[in-house]
């Protein structure tokens, strides 16, 4: 299909074994924006099993035991800002 324009800037923050916690800054706001772009990059958000992360168990973050650690995506914000519809002033 024809999609729509999306544009996503990112930094890497800090690099963990298997995993990266980097900066994201979105220039538009299309749905489901930030797992596409990472997952097309080859770096699916952790737990988000749609756009190809996967659950992370005690195991595969290197530790013994069973059971899930995270069974969700590991999709957080730090801050968020936007411009307000009506007058365009920026929100945080």
């Amino acid at each position: 299909g024809s999609g729509k324009e999306a544009s996503t800037t990112y930094r890497v923050c800090e690099r963990y074994r298997g995993f990266t916690l980097v900066e994201l800054e979105l220039h538009t706001g299309r749905t489901h924006q930030i797992r596409v772009h990472l997952s097309y990059l080859g770096h699916p958000i952790a737990g988000d099993t749609v756009y190809g992360g996967r659950h992370q168990t005690r195991q595969t973050l290197g530790g013994s035991g069973e059971g899930a650690v995270l069974q969700r995506q590991a999709l957080h914000a730090a801050t968020l800002t936007f411009s307000h519809p009506a007058t365009s002033k920026k929100c945080s």
